[in-house]
């Protein structure tokens, strides 16, 4: 059963930038390592609440922990090596954790 949760996040949605090539698994793209080593260390720190890949290599999503603000989330999402490099396009959003079962 669902219970009620109501709880104010930023979504980083990240979708392939101009350094992507296309027809090769997420796993294998170029500088990958240093994104996964990124959001490790946000996590480590309390900055992430939950994220990963899509499976159909169209990007991924990262849930910052409550708290972090919008300011913060952008500068996060900016400060990512891949999306510095041009492997990756991110995009700050608000989300309402509404749910949680």
């Amino acid at each position: 059963m669902a219970t009620k949760h109501l709880q104010i996040h930023h979504v980083i949605m990240h979708s392939p930038g101009p350094k992507w090539l296309d027809g090769v698994d997420f796993r294998e793209q170029p500088t990958v390592d240093e994104h996964v080593a990124y959001y490790s260390r946000l996590s480590e720190e309390g900055n992430l609440f939950e994220g990963g890949p899509f499976l159909d290599s169209s990007g991924g999503m990262m849930v910052l922990s409550a708290g972090v603000t919008k300011e913060t989330a952008e500068q996060l999402a900016q400060a990512d090596p891949t999306v510095i490099g041009g492997l990756l396009v991110a995009h700050v959003h608000p989300w309402l954790r509404a749910f949680t079962s």
